[in-house]
Protein backbone atom coordinates (compact mmCIF):
# COMPACT_ATOMS: atom_id res chain seq x y z
CA UNK A 1 0.00 0.00 0.00
CA UNK A 2 2.92 2.34 0.66
CA UNK A 3 4.29 2.07 -2.71
CA UNK A 4 1.05 3.68 -4.07
CA UNK A 5 1.20 7.29 -4.94
CA UNK A 6 -1.41 9.45 -2.64
CA UNK A 7 -4.60 10.32 -4.03
CA UNK A 8 -5.30 12.31 -0.84
CA UNK A 9 -2.65 14.62 0.89
CA UNK A 10 -2.93 16.94 3.78
CA UNK A 11 0.02 18.86 5.58
CA UNK A 12 0.00 20.65 8.57
CA UNK A 13 -4.03 21.15 7.98
CA UNK A 14 -5.34 23.70 10.82
CA UNK A 15 -9.24 25.29 11.27
CA UNK A 16 -10.09 27.47 13.64
CA UNK A 17 -13.71 28.64 13.67
CA UNK A 18 -14.68 32.39 13.93
CA UNK A 19 -14.48 33.51 17.30
CA UNK A 20 -13.55 29.69 18.69
CA UNK A 21 -11.38 29.83 21.86
CA UNK A 22 -9.00 26.90 20.71
CA UNK A 23 -8.48 25.88 16.58
CA UNK A 24 -11.05 22.98 15.89
CA UNK A 25 -8.31 20.96 13.53
CA UNK A 26 -4.25 21.89 13.86
CA UNK A 27 -1.26 20.27 11.89
CA UNK A 28 -3.13 17.39 10.62
CA UNK A 29 -0.86 15.53 8.30
CA UNK A 30 -2.39 12.65 6.24
CA UNK A 31 -1.99 10.57 3.24
CA UNK A 32 -4.92 7.98 1.58
CA UNK A 33 -3.42 6.06 -1.02
CA UNK A 34 -5.30 3.88 -3.97
CA UNK A 35 -8.05 1.31 -2.67
CA UNK A 36 -7.90 2.13 1.05
CA UNK A 37 -10.29 2.50 3.34
CA UNK A 38 -8.73 5.15 6.80
CA UNK A 39 -11.55 5.47 9.63
CA UNK A 40 -11.15 8.67 11.56
CA UNK A 41 -12.21 8.14 15.14
CA UNK A 42 -12.41 10.41 18.38
CA UNK A 43 -14.29 11.73 20.87
CA UNK A 44 -17.14 14.45 20.20
CA UNK A 45 -15.57 17.80 19.50
CA UNK A 46 -12.44 16.81 18.21
CA UNK A 47 -13.05 17.87 14.18
CA UNK A 48 -14.51 14.61 12.61
CA UNK A 49 -17.51 16.70 10.74
CA UNK A 50 -14.83 19.81 10.15
CA UNK A 51 -12.42 17.21 8.18
CA UNK A 52 -15.10 16.20 6.42
CA UNK A 53 -16.23 19.77 5.40
CA UNK A 54 -12.62 20.85 4.46
CA UNK A 55 -12.06 17.51 2.26
CA UNK A 56 -15.73 17.97 0.46
CA UNK A 57 -14.62 21.74 0.04
CA UNK A 58 -17.33 23.35 2.07
CA UNK A 59 -14.73 24.79 4.45
CA UNK A 60 -11.13 26.13 3.54
CA UNK A 61 -8.60 25.50 6.16
CA UNK A 62 -6.92 28.33 7.72
CA UNK A 63 -3.26 26.66 7.37
CA UNK A 64 -1.73 23.79 5.57
CA UNK A 65 -2.37 22.16 2.50
CA UNK A 66 -4.71 19.93 1.37
CA UNK A 67 -4.01 18.11 -2.13
CA UNK A 68 -5.87 15.85 -4.30
CA UNK A 69 -3.67 13.68 -6.68
CA UNK A 70 -1.08 16.55 -6.02
CA UNK A 71 -3.71 19.56 -7.29
CA UNK A 72 -4.32 22.01 -3.98
CA UNK A 73 -7.99 21.44 -3.36
CA UNK A 74 -9.94 24.70 -2.98
CA UNK A 75 -13.51 24.06 -2.99
CA UNK A 76 -15.91 21.13 -4.13
CA UNK A 77 -14.28 18.70 -6.37
CA UNK A 78 -16.13 16.47 -9.31
CA UNK A 79 -14.25 13.69 -8.34
CA UNK A 80 -15.00 13.74 -4.70
CA UNK A 81 -17.81 11.62 -3.77
CA UNK A 82 -19.71 12.20 -0.12
CA UNK A 83 -22.03 10.31 1.63
CA UNK A 84 -23.73 11.98 4.93
CA UNK A 85 -25.11 10.64 8.24
CA UNK A 86 -28.74 11.04 6.33
CA UNK A 87 -29.44 9.97 2.61
CA UNK A 88 -30.27 13.57 1.75
CA UNK A 89 -32.15 12.45 -1.40
CA UNK A 90 -34.47 14.87 -3.21
CA UNK A 91 -37.81 13.59 -2.67
CA UNK A 92 -39.33 15.07 -6.01
CA UNK A 93 -36.22 12.62 -8.40
CA UNK A 94 -36.79 8.92 -8.87
CA UNK A 95 -34.25 6.87 -7.39
CA UNK A 96 -32.22 6.56 -10.73
CA UNK A 97 -32.49 10.82 -10.93
CA UNK A 98 -30.85 11.08 -7.57
CA UNK A 99 -28.23 8.84 -8.66
CA UNK A 100 -27.80 10.47 -11.25
CA UNK A 101 -27.63 14.43 -10.00
CA UNK A 102 -25.25 16.21 -10.81
CA UNK A 103 -24.30 14.04 -14.06
CA UNK A 104 -25.90 16.25 -16.40
CA UNK A 105 -22.72 16.82 -18.55
CA UNK A 106 -22.90 13.35 -19.90
CA UNK A 107 -24.91 12.01 -22.84
CA UNK A 108 -28.34 10.45 -21.79
CA UNK A 109 -27.31 6.78 -22.86
CA UNK A 110 -23.93 7.49 -20.92
CA UNK A 111 -25.88 8.78 -18.04
CA UNK A 112 -28.15 6.06 -17.64
CA UNK A 113 -25.67 3.21 -17.87
CA UNK A 114 -23.88 4.88 -14.57
CA UNK A 115 -26.61 5.22 -12.71
CA UNK A 116 -27.36 1.29 -13.61
CA UNK A 117 -24.09 0.62 -12.83
CA UNK A 118 -24.03 2.50 -9.84
CA UNK A 119 -27.01 0.55 -7.91
CA UNK A 120 -25.79 -2.43 -9.03
CA UNK A 121 -22.44 -2.56 -6.95
CA UNK A 122 -25.14 -1.25 -4.23
CA UNK A 123 -27.13 -4.04 -4.77
CA UNK A 124 -30.54 -2.46 -5.84
CA UNK A 125 -30.13 -3.11 -9.98
CA UNK A 126 -34.27 -2.85 -10.23
CA UNK A 127 -34.74 0.26 -8.33
CA UNK A 128 -34.26 3.28 -10.48
CA UNK A 129 -38.06 4.12 -11.39
CA UNK A 130 -39.00 4.06 -7.09
CA UNK A 131 -39.45 7.13 -4.93
CA UNK A 132 -37.14 7.91 -1.96
CA UNK A 133 -40.43 7.17 0.21
CA UNK A 134 -40.66 3.51 -1.02
CA UNK A 135 -37.41 2.61 0.48
CA UNK A 136 -36.36 1.53 3.75
CA UNK A 137 -33.98 3.64 5.55
CA UNK A 138 -30.96 0.71 4.58
CA UNK A 139 -32.23 0.84 1.01
CA UNK A 140 -32.02 5.22 0.95
CA UNK A 141 -28.86 5.20 2.67
CA UNK A 142 -27.62 2.61 -0.44
CA UNK A 143 -28.94 5.32 -2.85
CA UNK A 144 -27.21 7.74 -1.24
CA UNK A 145 -23.92 5.17 -1.79
CA UNK A 146 -24.65 5.09 -5.73
CA UNK A 147 -24.96 8.82 -6.26
CA UNK A 148 -21.50 9.03 -4.45
CA UNK A 149 -20.22 6.00 -6.72
CA UNK A 150 -21.59 7.37 -9.79
CA UNK A 151 -19.40 10.09 -10.46
CA UNK A 152 -16.56 7.88 -10.49
CA UNK A 153 -14.86 8.89 -7.43
CA UNK A 154 -11.05 9.39 -6.50
CA UNK A 155 -12.39 9.98 -3.36
CA UNK A 156 -15.72 9.01 -1.01
CA UNK A 157 -16.05 11.10 2.59
CA UNK A 158 -18.55 9.35 4.79
CA UNK A 159 -19.49 10.83 7.83
CA UNK A 160 -20.91 8.66 10.25
CA UNK A 161 -22.85 6.86 7.30
CA UNK A 162 -24.93 4.60 9.25
CA UNK A 163 -25.55 6.53 12.59
CA UNK A 164 -29.48 6.49 12.13
CA UNK A 165 -30.02 2.78 11.00
CA UNK A 166 -30.90 -0.34 13.24
CA UNK A 167 -27.77 -2.50 14.11
CA UNK A 168 -28.86 -5.38 11.91
CA UNK A 169 -29.28 -2.85 9.13
CA UNK A 170 -25.71 -1.15 10.03
CA UNK A 171 -24.33 -4.40 10.11
CA UNK A 172 -25.22 -5.80 7.05
CA UNK A 173 -24.12 -2.20 4.89
CA UNK A 174 -20.85 -2.16 6.66
CA UNK A 175 -20.01 -5.57 5.68
CA UNK A 176 -21.55 -4.50 2.30
CA UNK A 177 -19.05 -1.48 2.04
CA UNK A 178 -15.98 -3.36 3.08
CA UNK A 179 -16.57 -5.61 -0.01
CA UNK A 180 -18.09 -3.15 -1.85
CA UNK A 181 -14.39 -1.45 -2.06
CA UNK A 182 -12.27 -4.04 -2.42
CA UNK A 183 -10.53 -4.03 -5.30
CA UNK A 184 -11.16 -0.10 -5.85
CA UNK A 185 -8.87 2.68 -7.11
CA UNK A 186 -10.14 4.63 -5.20
CA UNK A 187 -9.93 5.80 -1.54
CA UNK A 188 -12.38 5.98 1.03
CA UNK A 189 -12.32 8.28 4.16
CA UNK A 190 -15.20 6.52 7.06
CA UNK A 191 -15.54 9.71 10.05
CA UNK A 192 -17.49 7.62 12.45
CA UNK A 193 -17.84 7.22 16.54
CA UNK A 194 -18.34 3.47 16.17
CA UNK A 195 -15.35 1.36 17.07
CA UNK A 196 -16.55 -1.66 15.34
CA UNK A 197 -17.62 -0.10 12.55
CA UNK A 198 -14.02 1.41 12.43
CA UNK A 199 -11.92 -1.94 12.83
CA UNK A 200 -14.85 -3.88 10.60
CA UNK A 201 -14.18 -1.11 7.29
CA UNK A 202 -10.57 0.36 7.65
CA UNK A 203 -6.92 -0.81 6.38
CA UNK A 204 -5.93 2.50 8.97
CA UNK A 205 -7.19 3.87 11.64
CA UNK A 206 -6.89 8.04 12.65
CA UNK A 207 -7.59 8.57 16.46
CA UNK A 208 -8.03 12.65 17.09
CA UNK A 209 -7.23 13.97 20.19
CA UNK A 210 -9.39 17.16 21.03
CA UNK A 211 -9.04 20.72 21.78
CA UNK A 212 -7.58 21.62 19.29
CA UNK A 213 -8.21 18.29 16.52
CA UNK A 214 -5.16 16.79 16.11
CA UNK A 215 -3.17 13.27 15.13
CA UNK A 216 -2.83 10.84 18.57
CA UNK A 217 -2.35 7.41 17.08
CA UNK A 218 -2.64 5.78 13.87
CA UNK A 219 -3.37 1.89 14.01
CA UNK A 220 -2.91 -0.51 11.35
CA UNK A 221 -5.54 -3.17 10.89
CA UNK A 222 -4.02 -6.12 9.88
CA UNK A 223 -7.14 -8.44 9.88
CA UNK A 224 -8.29 -10.96 6.68
CA UNK A 225 -11.59 -10.12 5.17
CA UNK A 226 -14.54 -10.31 5.98
CA UNK A 227 -13.98 -9.50 9.08
CA UNK A 228 -15.54 -11.35 12.00
CA UNK A 229 -16.55 -9.31 14.49
CA UNK A 230 -16.48 -12.62 17.14
CA UNK A 231 -13.07 -13.42 16.60
CA UNK A 232 -10.39 -13.14 19.52
CA UNK A 233 -7.79 -10.98 16.91
CA UNK A 234 -10.63 -8.40 16.40
CA UNK A 235 -11.49 -8.41 20.35
CA UNK A 236 -7.85 -7.68 20.72
CA UNK A 237 -7.85 -4.42 17.69
CA UNK A 238 -10.89 -2.87 19.67
CA UNK A 239 -8.71 -3.08 23.10
CA UNK A 240 -5.64 -1.40 21.12
CA UNK A 241 -8.68 1.17 19.60
CA UNK A 242 -10.38 2.07 23.03
CA UNK A 243 -6.99 1.96 24.78
CA UNK A 244 -5.95 4.96 21.98
CA UNK A 245 -9.09 6.93 22.47
CA UNK A 246 -8.96 7.00 26.20
CA UNK A 247 -5.06 8.18 25.75
CA UNK A 248 -5.96 10.95 23.55
CA UNK A 249 -8.67 12.22 25.30
CA UNK A 250 -6.24 12.08 28.12
CA UNK A 251 -4.00 14.65 26.21
CA UNK A 252 -6.88 17.55 25.93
Amino acid sequence: MSALPAVLSLRGVAHRYAGAPTATLEGLDLDLRAGEIVAVVGASGCGKTTLVRLLAGLDRPQAGRIALDGVPLDGPHPRIGVVFQEPRLLPWLTVAGNVGFGLDHLPRGARAARVQAALERVQLPGFGARWPRELSGGQAQRVAIARALAVEPELILMDEPFSALDPATRGALQDHVAALWGGSAGALLLVTHDVDEALVLADRVVVLAPQPGRIAATLAIDLPRPRRRAAAAFADHRRALLDALARADRRC
